[in-house]
């Protein structure tokens, strides 16, 4: 199963609302639980274990992307969150 392929175009780009980064936060972490459960799969198998390390290799390949991915949407979504903060209090002078 290849997770990255389907994480939607709207996750690698910038995002306007903190609820819409919050959703696409949650889709990902959902997909991340996914690919856990891939990950137990694999070393599961009944593959030669060259096969196995392989696929376990990849997959958390994989989950380390979506943990970078998530990581980049949260530090997006503090940055936004503090020049909203930052205008309110210019706003309020």
């Amino acid at each position: 199963m290849q997770i990255l392929s389907s994480i939607p175009n709207y996750a690698t780009t910038s995002y306007g609302t903190s609820s819409s980064t919050q959703s696409i936060i949650k889709d990902l972490e959902k997909q991340k639980t996914e690919l856990q459960a891939d990950i137990q799969e694999a070393y599961q198998a009944n593959d030669t274990a060259e096969d196995k390390t392989e696929k376990v290799q990849q997959l958390q390949q994989e989950m380390q992307q979506l943990e970078w991915k998530i990581q980049q949407l949260q530090a997006e979504e503090e940055e936004e969150d503090k020049e909203t903060r930052q205008v309110k209090v210019t706003t309020q002078k």
